[in-house]
């Protein structure tokens, strides 16, 4: 007895299908058409189906459509605090109350366009299901909601989703809805360009042919569609999965308590720098933190409320009121509190309000000039953030021109107010590293030096790119001594041994690792040597009597002594430990 069929077809040259329908007898109860004038697929059973068109799809019957959930789209507040939810289920005729309330109705049929599905939906691969019975129903949404009881904690949870593991898909909804009479049927709708790119961003290392194809695939592909694929491949990285999931149970413990010690504090700003430094964009970091804000609560800056209210009351903003929003803002950022955002999208709501009631256009007007400042913020913030922290970032003209022209901006509205901003907190962050320190140094003397004369831009950007260089191949080469030449490089000054070699050596692996000619200062190669000797003493001396005395202040007072970089130190000592069974 046959009990499932599948389709497979394709829609355009990017989308295609696989279509299954199982339950017993199905060969009996379903059918296929083609309206080839049209270009129109149907699936269809009982008068429920599927209908593929050029531009979208329709749908009608019992059921709705679920997808893994990429990383950075919002989802529901009650799938985030909960880690084991991996997919986003929506169902045909739900409708979102409240936060704990859903509300069924009997529309169970509509229009979806391949655009909405994928840009709301997952950017890659995308899954509808229907599920036919002989049973009769009061109401739709009676079915709907049991039909949602028998199968939303699974579908939600299951790891069949992003492995695509089709067939057993189906027999999970055919087993969890437990009706014999039934017949599950299942489309998946795929997007062949952005699944290339993925499985292309997913390798490690990739041959001269793949490079170029990348590059192709993402000319021909959205750019919203590209950042999302770009972001969902830097999270499925292991180390940046499970230090987002340590992110999210901070966040959560945080929401809960409304309060964290300062080690939880500290761990949730290295985790932070971590993922920005491994791909994962800051505004998708802060999305999250602004999910996990409690509504009731409110900015407890008195200037911040005042200089609003004052808005709303006479439509104007001064210059030191702007000044003070912008500070405001710089100190909710550092201490990660997204209630001044929150509080300051209110008073927007507000001010639309006044304007469409009383016609007081003035108010917009002074609205949307703490709006200007505000993106010129967060854009510079961004940037410099960037340079400071991720040194394999892209850095180009139009990013210095940028800062170079809010650097102007900032500097009107106070002077010295460009480095109060954005530079005097970086110099105290405890994680920047050395090399970041000196870019951060160089930007501080050139970008006033560029406001005054633009001849000074070119350098500037080749000399800034250098600098990031610099610390890129600094770490690759302490890389690859550690992994092949350790022994040697460790006993450099104690033993006499021809160090030119192997610098040769590495400096050939290194050009290997990189795909070209590289070339490596003898600074570089001196702080490099420097460090080696920091990180024996670290290994022999610091972490052994550390352990054994019990003292972490011997660790911290190697970082201020040393000058080595806290995070490298850090790693140190955590691979240290674990080697040595310490926990």
């Amino acid at each position: 007895m046959l009990n499932k069929i599948m389709f497979e077809g394709q829609i355009n040259q990017r989308l295609r299908y696989t279509f299954y329908a199982f339950g017993n007898d199905v060969y009996e109860k379903v059918f296929y058409s083609y309206n080839k004038d049209e270009n129109i697929e149907r699936f269809f059973a009982k008068g429920c189906g599927f209908t593929l068109t050029n531009s979208g799809l329709i749908y009608k019957g019992f059921g709705g459509s679920f997808c893994s959930y990429m990383f950075g789209v919002e989802r529901p507040f009650k799938d985030l605090i909960k880690l084991e939810v991996k997919n986003r289920l929506v169902m045909f005729g739900a409708k979102q109350k409240n936060e704990n309330i859903i509300e069924f109705t009997d529309d169970i049929s509509g229009e979806e366009s391949y655009i909405n599905i994928f840009s709301e939906g997952n950017a890659i691969t995308n899954y509808f299901f229907l599920v036919v019975s002989n049973r009769e129903f009061k109401t739709y949404g009676k079915r709907q909601e049991e039909i949602l009881r028998k199968l939303g904690k699974a579908l939600k949870r299951t790891n069949l989703v992003s492995t695509e593991k089709d067939e057993h898909i189906v027999n999970l909804l055919y087993e969890q809805m437990g009706e014999k009479d039934a017949i599950v049927m299942l489309l998946k709708l795929y997007d062949v360009l952005v699944k290339e790119l993925w499985y292309l961003l997913s390798k490690v290392e990739l041959k001269e042919e793949e490079e170029k194809r990348i590059k192709l695939l993402e000319s021909k592909i959205e750019s919203y569609q590209l950042e999302r694929i770009k972001v969902e491949s830097a999270y499925h990285r292991e180390e940046n999965q499970k230090l987002v999931n340590d992110y999210v149970s901070i966040l959560i413990k945080r929401y809960q308590s409304g309060y964290i010690d300062d080690e939880d504090e500290a761990r949730l700003k290295k985790i932070r720098l971590v993922l920005i430094r491994n791909g994962i964009p800051a505004s998708i970091l802060d999305n999250l933190e602004r999910v996990f804000v409690k509504p009731e609560r409110e900015t407890g800056d008195k200037d911040v409320r005042d200089i609003l209210m004052r808005l709303l009351e006479t439509g104007n903003i001064d210059t030191e009121g702007l000044v003070k929003l912008l500070i405001a803002k710089k100190e909710s950022l550092k201490v990660r509190d997204m209630t001044f955002e929150q509080f300051f999208l209110d008073v927007g709501r507000m001010v639309d309000e006044k304007a469409s009631k009383e016609e007081n256009f003035l108010v917009v007007e002074s609205f949307n000039t703490i709006i200007t400042y505000f993106d010129r913020f967060d854009t510079t913030h961004q940037l410099i953030t960037k340079i400071a922290f991720v040194p394999e970032s892209t850095i180009n003209e139009s990013h210095i021109r940028s800062l170079v022209g809010n650097y102007r901006a900032f500097e009107d509205l106070r002077k010295g107010f460009f480095n109060q901003l954005f530079l005097n907190d970086i110099y105290k962050d405890p994680y920047l590293t050395f090399f970041g320190r000196k870019r951060l140094e160089f930007l501080e003397k050139q970008i006033p030096l560029i406001a005054m004369d633009e001849g000074m831009l070119l350098p500037s950007v080749f000399a800034l790119k250098s600098l990031m260089q610099d610390e890129v191949y600094f770490y690759k080469i302490i890389k690859i001594i550690k992994d092949e030449f350790w022994e040697v490089f460790s006993l450099w000054g104690e033993k006499d041994m021809d160090m030119e070699y192997y610098t040769a050596k590495v400096t050939e692996k290194l050009a290997n690792e990189v795909g070209g000619d590289v070339y490596i200062s003898k600074h570089l190669w001196q702080e490099i040597f420097w460090h080696i000797k920091k990180e024996v003493f670290l290994i022999t001396q610091v972490l052994p009597k550390m352990i054994e005395e019990g003292k972490k202040e011997l660790k911290e007072d190697f970082i201020l002594n040393s000058g080595m970089d806290r995070f490298y130190v850090e790693e140190v000592e955590r691979a240290y430990l674990a080697k040595h069974g310490v926990k």
